[in-house]
């Protein structure tokens, strides 16, 4: 085993760094890093400052080495986020992560289905429609809504008119 002086010599890296300043610093550095990739709150960015003023309390001797330290690490962050805003500008670091394509609808890419194929077509109401509700147009169940009036469960209805998502029907006329 290390007697204490032994254990306390090996755990100095260099010129009074020990293990865990340095462990710290290199943390410390990479949650930075981890900090301007990651979309959000800025966790890594706060953890990362953490450990990087532990690290300094840690290995500082005197206020002023401290003061110095200081000053090194935020050289260290100014010349990272100097070279992300460089390589982000000219778009080599973040070309993986930009979509490059148009999502028209030309393509085929729609964010809701198209129900103005379903106008005029009658149905059944499910649910009563209060008056929102669903119906069965053709065997196939909807949500619709109606112009503001309430419809009971079983009346016959019709689609007047689809807006996006919004099916509109009216009650048949009998």
């Amino acid at each position: 085993m290390f007697s204490s002086l032994e254990l306390f010599d090996y755990l100095y890296v260099w010129n009074g760094f020990t293990t865990l300043s340095v462990v710290l610093l290199v943390i410390g550095i990479a949650l930075l890093i981890a900090e301007f990739f990651m979309p959000g709150f800025g966790v890594c960015g706060i953890l990362g400052i953490l450990c990087l003023t532990a690290d300094i309390f840690l290995t500082a001797r005197s206020v002023t080495e401290g003061l110095l330290m200081f000053l090194g690490v935020i050289a260290i962050v100014v010349l990272m986020l100097v070279l992300f805003v460089h390589f982000s500008a000219k778009g080599k670091m973040l070309r993986g992560m930009i979509l490059g394509t148009t999502t028209s609808s030309e393509l085929g890419y729609n964010s809701t289905r198209d129900f103005s194929s379903l106008i005029g077509y009658g149905g059944h109401a499910l649910t009563p429609l209060r008056p929102a509700g669903e119906v069965e147009i053709g065997g196939q169940r909807y949500d619709v809504v109606t112009q503001g009036e309430y419809l009971p469960k079983g009346s016959d209805v019709y689609v007047v008119e689809t807006e996006g998502n919004r099916i509109v029907v009216q009650a048949v006329v009998s």
